[in-house]
């Protein structure tokens, strides 16, 4: 018995894998290898499954109807959500994946009722589909996702091509592809002004990293390099821009809010090759008759990655995976591997989830194996406070962040080692001007050193500085601040009237 499996397919997968584990800007980390292993059986395991583009879509619709029942039932406030901030989360941190993951369980239905209708199905499963559309539709509402909103409505215009709903365009492509590329402009315009401040975060982001790409053009930073090196970005923008409107908008960036910049800022030329050719690959396999029904699926989750982060999801991959191994092939496309293949990912993801389950039982003996994993690096920190300096140091090198400086600059002062807190300190206030505690600190250093001027600056900025909300903590510090500036002054007052 073996394997079939896409010969182009797995041409780009090898490239990919290459790319992901040979060209790297922070070495690979065997303690988060398991979710690899584990998306490669799934793929595997799918690619055997007969009539998998049927099953696939019916389990990723119940999974979209599960989900949106859990966000009515916390809507309802019968559930709570996992994210103080939203109402309805789904299952997920926050409502972005869920609405990634209903926009996409959604266009499945919709596709499920149009077969239903044009199959001349039982009237039973029509209602079903509808009423299960409904169902997930509110979900996807619920999750106020703009990104998976315009994913849906794309991905329905252009299903509405494909079917001949517009017959006398359907062999003008060019009038086509300008029709959904204006609808989508507007839809664009109109979604920007739903929320403009979080949509302009987002472009500051995007223009970050366009920034690292430009330094990095050919090779790009390597994997892990984008997160190692976009704060640094930011803090070097708001050095040279210290009035920037968008110091209001900028916080600690873990995901660069556009699977696409991602890639070709970590890959370079070969990111763009290899997104290419995933283009081309699923494009190709669109004119497949059985895919049908699946592209548009497929279509609203490459949009949602123009906007959001599902490739930093363990479980929106899972859906990405399945997607694409749902997908017929052309039949002289395939190559037969052995079944004996599956047992190179699933022993990589029993070896790597021993290592990783036992690194929170074994203290920090195994450190030096797990040294690239934020999780357990935060872990180690917490257990090991006396040394957890020597953590948070490696931590910087995976992920800087305002809040990690902050955390290192207390340490260092902790050590008396005021020169190093005061270097932390500005990073952090670089990073984030937003946040005040990093500046806070430096007036007491400025304080204890006598600085003066140093103190009557930073305190200065602080004091006239804007902030989207203000709370009690800031108020706090800016009275605290206000008193001691007023004592300052008046001994500088006191010394020149002798």
């Amino acid at each position: 018995m073996s394997i079939t499996i896409s010969r182009n397919g797995l041409i780009i997968l090898s490239g990919f894998l290459a790319l992901y584990c040979f060209h790297r800007d922070v070495p690979l980390d065997f303690s988060m290898l398991w979710k690899g292993g584990v998306l490669g059986i799934i793929y595997i395991l799918i690619l055997s499954i007969p009539k998998r583009n049927t099953i696939i879509p019916f389990l990723v619709i119940l999974w979209g109807l599960l989900e949106s029942g859990v966000a009515i039932l916390q809507k309802m406030h019968w559930l709570e959500s996992n994210h103080h901030a939203f109402d309805v989360t789904g299952t997920f941190g926050n409502p972005g994946p869920l609405g990634g993951l209903t926009a996409v369980s959604f266009t499945l239905t919709l596709a499920g009722i149009y077969k239903a209708v044009n199959l001349n199905q039982h009237i039973l499963i029509k209602i079903t589909y509808a009423m299960v559309g409904l169902t997930i539709a509110a979900g996807l509402t619920l999750s106020e996702s703009r990104a998976a909103w315009l994913g849906v409505i794309v991905a329905v215009i252009w299903s509405m091509f494909q079917i001949q709903f517009f017959p006398h365009l359907i062999h003008k492509k060019k009038y086509v592809f300008l029709s959904v590329f204006i609808i989508t402009s507007i839809i664009l315009c109109r979604l920007y002004s739903i929320r403009p401040l979080s949509a302009d975060g987002r472009l500051f982001i995007w223009y970050n990293t366009v920034r690292m790409i430009a330094d990095y053009p050919l090779w790009g930073t390597g994997s892990g390099g984008w997160l190692a090196n976009y704060m640094y970005y930011q803090a070097d923008f708001f050095v040279n821009h210290p009035d920037s409107i968008y110091q209001m908008l900028a916080d600690d960036v873990i995901y660069p809010y556009n699977e696409y910049l991602l890639v070709i800022a970590e890959h370079g030329l070969a990111g763009w090759l290899f997104l290419f050719f995933l283009f081309y690959e699923i494009c190709k396999n669109g004119t497949v008759v059985e895919n049908n029904y699946l592209i548009p699926s497929l279509m609203v989750f490459l949009i949602f990655c123009f906007f959001s982060y599902p490739m930093h999801l363990f479980r929106l991959q899972v859906l990405f995976i399945c997607l694409l191994a749902s997908l017929e092939r052309p039949c002289n496309c395939y190559v037969s591997l052995p079944t004996w293949i599956i047992c190179i990912p699933l022993l990589v993801s029993v070896l790597s989830f021993h290592l990783y389950r036992k690194s929170f039982s074994n203290g920090t003996s195994l450190y030096s194996y797990t040294c690239y994993n934020l999780e357990l690096l935060e872990h180690y920190a917490e257990m090991d406070k006396e040394n957890s300096l020597k953590f948070w140091k490696q931590y910087s090198q995976i992920y800087p962040n305002s809040k990690l400086y902050l955390e290192m600059g207390e340490r260092w002062e902790e050590k008396k080692n005021l020169t190093k807190a005061e270097e932390c300190y500005l990073t952090s206030s670089y990073m984030v001007p937003q946040f005040l505690d990093a500046k806070y600190k430096l007036f007491q250093i400025y304080c204890v050193r006598k600085d003066t001027l140093s103190a009557i600056k930073i305190g200065n900025q602080i004091l006239k500085q804007k902030h989207k909300k203000v709370g009690t903590k800031t108020l706090r510090i800016k009275a605290e601040i206000l008193d001691n500036l007023n004592r300052i002054n008046k001994n500088i007052d006191s010394i020149y009237s002798r």
